[in-house]
């Protein structure tokens, strides 16, 4: 057997783009009227806490949407959010 080694990276997104990727990922999973939403506020403090990274992106956001669901809410805000960061991710906001 061959192996193939491959490596790609993925350049941070800028918020347009990570906004873009929340909404893909929500559509993707089922997510349609009436299902889970992120405010303006609450992706713009992904974005910065993330730093646009992808992977970042979608971690913070399943906490986001565990705490929503948790609190019987759809609407994901910015304290939502807040509260899903880790502590290293919100030392991020502030640079």
């Amino acid at each position: 057997m061959d192996r193939v080694a491959l490596k790609y990276v993925v350049n941070p997104f800028n918020e347009e783009e990570t906004r873009r990727m929340i909404q893909h990922r929500l559509g993707k999973a089922g997510g349609a009227a009436g299902g889970p939403r992120f405010t303006e506020d609450a992706v713009r403090r992904i974005h910065l806490a993330t730093q646009g990274y992808p992977r970042r992106i979608n971690r913070v956001c399943q906490k986001a949407l565990e705490r929503a669901a948790v609190a019987g809410t759809r609407l994901i805000d910015a304290e939502t959010v807040g509260e899903a960061l880790e502590p290293d991710e919100t030392e991020s906001e502030a640079t």
